[in-house]
């Protein structure tokens, strides 16, 4: 039985969180209008995403676009210690988006993953579907190999390895080379492209499913590694549930399930 208790980890998260939210809105409220006091727009080419109904009031696509899990301004997924740079960016844009202290708290403790949130990762089986096509997953895999200039491609924005900020004119990839990723994106069902983060040196991460904000969620999908990544396991609910047990105060942690040599399925949450 999954006894994951949630509340307390997203405690222990948001004592940190708490302290950036109300030094970035402190800041903000003291400026005067500038571009930080500016509505945040969706970029040209931008896919606007619809709002999830976990969301616990209504918020702008816009918004949501820009915080989501693995989104703009998601710069943790890049490594573990730009998190508390993230937090205090996802406050000081809430508060520019004159969102009270209350309602960014409320937020971001309802993109924290509960029991059922973890239980999805793996329905329906991402074994099943990686098995039918692995010929594809492997194609995406050079593609990604021979970009190692990008450390994520999603289907509407790129960071590069020296520039994460978005929009931004050097995308990195021709018009054609980004077609045919988003064209891949598309058959393997993969919703947040591709992400390389320094917490896992040299692996490429495929983001098929993902729930949450920038500052919390869960997510799972593929991953490619030359070296052996773990913990391992056939079980990654109950796995991941005593992984976050175990290691409260790092706020995230992931599991494995080895694939083929080299390719895993992941399954993460953070908090």
């Amino acid at each position: 039985m999954l006894v994951v208790r949630y509340l307390t980890y997203a405690t222990l998260g948001m004592r940190s969180f708490v302290a950036f939210l109300l030094l970035a809105s402190t800041q903000v409220a003291a400026q005067t209008q500038n571009d930080s006091d500016k509505p945040m727009s969706l970029p040209i080419g931008a896919v606007q995403t619809d709002v999830p109904t976990w969301i616990p009031f209504p918020i702008q696509p816009e918004l949501y676009w820009w915080w989501r899990k693995y989104g703009p301004l998601d710069y943790k997924v890049q490594s573990s210690k730009f998190r508390d740079f993230t937090s205090y960016n996802f406050g000081q844009s809430s508060a520019a988006a004159k969102m009270s202290q209350g309602a960014i708290v409320a937020l971001a403790r309802a993109a924290v993953p509960i029991p059922r949130d973890i239980l999805l990762l793996d329905q329906p089986s991402l074994a099943g579907q990686f098995k039918g096509d692995a010929n594809s997953f492997d194609t995406l895999r050079k593609m990604a190999q021979s970009d190692l200039n990008l450390v994520r491609i999603a289907r509407d924005f790129t960071w590069l390895q020296d520039k994460s900020n978005w929009p931004r004119e050097d995308v990195g990839l021709t018009g054609a080379r980004w077609a045919a990723y988003r064209s891949l994106f598309k058959k393997l069902h993969i919703q947040e492209g591709i992400v390389r983060t320094a917490d896992f040196p040299g692996a490429i991460f495929f983001i098929v499913r993902s729930k949450g904000l920038c500052v919390a969620g869960s997510s799972s999908g593929y991953v490619f590694s030359e070296l052996p990544l773990g913990p391992v396991t056939e079980s990654p609910a109950t796995t991941l549930d005593a992984e976050v047990r175990s290691h409260p105060g790092q706020g995230y942690a992931y599991v494995f399930r080895l694939l083929t040599p080299n390719w895993y399925a992941f399954y993460e949450s953070d908090w």
